[in-house]
């Protein structure tokens, strides 16, 4: 499955990430905890049929994405 070049640029995904909640909390607590790769925070696609864009993004650790494998 070949999907397209993200469409936004780097800003906005610097942007998007400064704004989101969950991952400045996930940020935080990996900071805290001394950054265990198990906690450290990832973007990924909520759909994972769909391309990377801002709308299909979300942040979550690598422990809770492998989780869901």
């Amino acid at each position: 499955l070949s999907l397209p070049m993200p469409e936004y640029t780097l800003d906005e995904l610097k942007e998007w990430l400064d704004n989101d909640l969950t991952g400045n909390v996930l940020f935080v607590k990996w900071i805290y905890k001394n950054c265990p790769k198990h906690l450290t925070p990832r973007v990924y696609r909520i759909d994972t049929t769909n391309p990377y864009t801002l709308d299909n993004l979300a942040v979550s650790t690598t422990y809770e994405l492998h989780k869901k494998d």
